[in-house]
């Protein structure tokens, strides 16, 4: 991403921490709270862990992952078999998806120590077995949809874009019916890009590497496309509702990029 990377790891404003947990699973609870830097987490001695939810709840079932790339913004919660007893620690590898041309406009990208883990085998463990089902998720019924949104994520300039426009507050791009639902596809040719729904839930349907499930405020788009799908709010204040659908170049520049849609009462 385009914005300043510091030249720390900071977890829970502590620099290389390290955790005493149980010899047994334990629950992680992540969120990315970098300016501009997105982290591929994984653990030193490559072991699996699972992802149980996402920033809008449980996940279908547990999916079994080696590594992880989450964006500024985005949460994600893990399970970490400690059951052998093996120390680890958790580690950030440069991101793949950043190019020569993309380092060139910040920071080299980082890799290196997050935080150690310390199993400790007297300490009784919450979580004994991982578990099979989650939640019971609804499948995107794309026959069924309202319809279907092309989002191009793009950067134009030093600013970000939304199908080649910027933010503008006196512009409304779509309009939404109350209660529906659509099915949104963002595609990012040049870089990943971070996106905000600011109002209501998404549902990612497809993209590559990423565990699908419910994305309350936030998500990314990495490759060439993923799809979403939109629940439009169901029950909203008096009427009409303007809602942004935000795609920030880093946390603190929201404006950058974004859509702005009115969701309605009614066909």
């Amino acid at each position: 991403m385009h914005g300043f990377q510091g030249d720390e790891f900071l977890v829970n404003a502590v620099i290389a921490p390290f955790a005493i947990v149980p010899a047994g699973f334990v629950r992680l609870r992540l969120l990315n709270g970098a300016n501009a830097r997105d982290f591929n987490l994984r653990f030193s001695d490559r072991r699996t862990f699972w992802s149980v939810a996402g920033d809008g709840g449980l996940l279908a079932k547990p999916a079994e992952l080696v590594s992880l790339l989450i964006a500024p913004g985005e949460r994600y919660e893990l399970l970490v078999d400690f059951s052998t007893g093996q120390p680890a620690s958790l580690v950030n590898d440069p991101d793949p998806a950043h190019s020569n041309v993309r380092m060139s406009m910040t920071q080299q990208a980082r890799s290196g120590r997050l935080m150690d883990f310390r199993p400790y085998a007297s300490s009784k463990a919450d979580i004994l077995h991982l578990p099979g089902a989650l939640a019971t998720l609804a499948e995107p019924d794309v026959k069924s949809a309202a319809g279907w949104r092309t989002f191009r994520l793009s950067a134009m300039g030093m600013n970000m874009g939304i199908n080649g426009k910027s933010y503008d507050m006196d512009r409304l791009d779509f309009t939404a019916k109350l209660g529906t639902t659509e099915i949104w596809e963002f595609i990012s040719a040049d870089m990943p890009h971070p996106f905000h729904e600011l109002a209501h839930s998404l549902q990612q349907r497809s993209q590559a590497s990423r565990p699908s499930g419910w994305l309350e405020r936030s998500g990314a788009c990495r490759g060439a496309r993923g799809e979403f799908r939109s629940l439009q709010p169901s029950r909203i204040g008096p009427p009409p509702l303007y809602v942004t659908l935000s795609h920030p170049r880093t946390r603190g520049s929201g404006d950058d990029g974004a859509v702005r849609r009115r969701v309605k009462r009614g066909g």
